[in-house]
């Protein structure tokens, strides 16, 4: 298959709308190209199990605690460990890689990320660190979002111009332009009550511009949501963040999500001092609390069963359902 996609290959450069002769391709392959992903994937795996036999001895906390080494998404490679200095030696191996495989690591673009908990929640620079398009912290996340949104709606408004459009056409033109922007990755986000309240707020603001309801016209939310065909924007967060919990679940044990997951339900983890601040694990688990009408707590047993549930999607579907009426 691979040599009938890459055989005889052709491309050509187009400039100002005019194509150049084409030239044939005769190494890598073709940009854009479906295969193209897939065979760097293959190739980049191989190279780091190559590399992975020059990295230092494991630290003993990253061992009690079961932490994954390092986590891959297409050419971004993370690594993870308790140690600085462990990192550092690793980081000196990967900017070595192996000459034959003909990859290179650009120390340059390396990013060095200290996660921790600071007294002020401002000296905690993490937060606004992106990783493959968002931001670690939530509520940076959605502040980024929100610009990126606000920018996408600026231009859907200059695309119409002052040609009178319908709220029907207005609304399908936000639907697919303006939310996935707004919603990318938001399977991730632990809402608080004022998070949620936040991105509602916003939502409506945009839904009251595109029916024409701006000051000195009013119109309470309900109404505002029934003439929309709409709901509360949380309302989607917290649909795609229980579809993207089941998709965790059902992931291969040693997948690094699900080794989060082993170690956020079996308590290895000492509690910082202060006031707990709330995240996606404790969003997740107030509607396993709805389900169960009772305190439910991170316990191995919970997880358990919530993978058992997980693996039958009716079986997940419905019990979203049955914590969504709770609500």
């Amino acid at each position: 298959m691979v040599h009938a996609l890459l055989t005889d290959t052709t491309l050509a450069v187009r400039v100002r709308g005019e194509a150049a002769p084409p030239f044939e391709a005769v190494v890598g392959s073709p940009q854009g190209d479906s295969l193209s992903p897939q065979l760097f994937n293959i190739y980049y795996e191989a190279a780091l199990r190559d590399l992975r036999e020059t990295y230092p001895p494991t630290p003993a906390e990253d061992k009690r605690l079961k932490l994954p080494p390092e986590t891959q998404y297409a050419d971004d490679l993370d690594f993870i460990s308790t140690s600085h200095q462990h990192l550092e030696n690793i980081h000196e191996q990967v900017i070595k890689v192996p000459p034959e495989w003909k990859l290179q690591a650009n120390a340059t673009k390396t990013e060095r990320i200290h996660i921790c908990w600071k007294r002020e929640r401002e000296e905690e620079t993490w937060s606004k660190t992106k990783s493959l398009g968002s931001r670690l912290g939530i509520a940076d996340d959605i502040d980024g979002r929100m610009q990126l949104a606000n920018a996408a709606v600026r231009k859907m408004w200059y695309m119409w111009g002052a040609q009178p459009v319908s709220l029907e056409l207005k609304l399908k033109l936000f639907n697919v332009y303006v939310l996935p922007v707004m919603l990318y990755n938001c399977g991730t986000w632990g809402l608080t009550e004022q998070l949620a309240s936040k991105i509602d707020t916003w939502h409506r603001k945009q839904l009251r511009r595109l029916a024409g309801y701006v000051h000195p016209h009013h119109i309470s939310n309900t109404n505002l949501y029934k003439i929309c065909n709409s709901s509360p924007l949380q309302n989607e967060v917290h649909r795609r963040r229980w579809t993207f919990f089941g998709h965790i679940l059902r992931m291969s044990p040693d997948s690094p999500a699900q080794k989060a997951l082993n170690i956020a339900f079996s308590r290895k983890l000492s509690p910082r001092k202060g006031r707990p601040r709330g995240g996606l694990l404790d969003c997740l688990l107030d509607d396993v609390k709805l389900y169960f009408q009772q305190n439910i707590k991170a316990e191995a047993y919970v997880l358990k069963w919530l993978r058992d549930q997980a693996r039958q999607k009716e079986k997940w579907n419905g019990l979203y359902k049955n914590i969504k009426d709770s609500y």
